[in-house]
């Protein structure tokens, strides 16, 4: 079995040139399915946007009104004050938009690229910290709109998430789960296809702190990702039969962060992100294709964090290397109530 599929990738150019049928397009929903994996990771992120970053010398952190870093009690629960939050009726702590660009080169196996464009822009909110009986927790939302544009295929869709955390002291344990839909469509006219996905992902981090103004944090994030495409894209009069594909991402990342001014931070961070897949053999004129991969890849960025009043903005550019090439960066504006 083995023998079959090395001589069938030998075989393989001479295979799509004479079906007139290019690479990209064999490959057209199993490139598709991992580029939604890799965002699922950057998902995650959303439910970022709303942590606390660092005290500052006037007993409110740069986080507007809200509790002091280091104000806990012995059971690990933030202490409540009259600087803790807005005297108000809503639960909710901010609401915030995001715009997030990335432009990599995706080095599969089987030596196949393709360079992906990705624009997420999405909405969200986070609720304030309730106490519970050892710590805090607090939850939001996001929609994202997601476009995704090829050499050969647009991509258009839409995602849903929700999210919660659960706070003990300078420990945070965050679980997501989100859902979305994407229509591919090809360049040259040929039918549409879609994906559906469905992600869970939990992310653990710890701060240790230097001193006041600086911290380090270790972070791990798990999450399983299930893409369904569409069982059949036409193509020449005839299609391609693709199945559901399963992503497992382990991305263990460390942080450095560090006040500048009373109203700025920044941080250096670097990731590290592990995928193993499942994806089933791609079938077209009734010849089995093995599918490609992207099995890690690395990420380095520097982020900054200012509040003006009840406005706050955070900037982040980061830089990916190994099996993804590339550059992105994202903007996100909250309001704090």
């Amino acid at each position: 079995m083995m023998r079959e599929k090395k001589y069938l990738l030998l075989l393989t150019p001479f295979f799509i040139w004479s079906y007139n049928a290019p690479a990209s397009e064999i490959y057209a929903n199993n490139i598709s399915a991992e580029n939604i994996n890799i965002l699922t990771v950057e998902f995650m992120e959303n439910a970022h946007h709303g942590d606390n970053i660092l005290d500052s010398s006037k007993n409110s952190n740069i986080y507007g009104k809200m509790t002091r870093f280091d104000e806990y009690g012995d059971d690990g629960r933030t202490i409540k004050t009259k600087h803790s939050q807005n005297y108000n009726d809503t639960l909710v702590k901010d609401i915030w938009i995001d715009e997030k660009y990335l432009n990599n080169k995706y080095k599969f196996n089987h030596h196949l690229s393709q360079r992906i464009q990705n624009n997420i822009v999405s909405v969200g909110f986070d609720s304030l910290d309730f106490n519970v009986i050892y710590g805090d927790i607090s939850f939001g939302a996001y929609f994202s709109y997601i476009n995704s544009d090829t050499k050969i295929f647009d991509n258009n869709g839409q995602s849903v998430g929700l999210f919660t955390k659960y706070k003990y002291k300078d420990f945070t344990v965050t679980g997501m789960i989100n859902n979305g839909t994407t229509t591919n469509d090809f360049d040259n006219n040929k039918d549409d296809f879609n994906n559906a996905w469905f992600n869970a992902a939990i992310d653990a981090s710890l701060k240790l702190r230097f001193q006041s103004t600086l911290y380090l944090q270790p972070e791990i994030y798990f999450g399983y990702t299930y893409v369904k495409p569409d069982d059949k894209i036409h193509i020449n009069e005839d299609y391609i039969s693709a199945k559901n594909s399963r992503f497992w991402n382990i991305a263990p990342s460390v942080k450095i962060v560090s006040r500048i001014t009373d109203n700025l931070s920044g941080a250096l961070f670097f990731k590290y992100v592990d995928i193993n897949s499942k994806n089933n053999d791609i079938v077209f004129q009734n010849i089995k294709y093995p599918t490609v991969n992207i099995d890690q890849y690395d990420e380095i960025g520097l982020s900054a964090r200012y509040n003006y009043n009840k406005l706050m903005f955070d900037v982040v550019l980061k830089k990916t290397f190994g099996n993804i090439d590339g550059f992105g960066g994202n903007l996100n504006i909250k309001y704090l109530f």
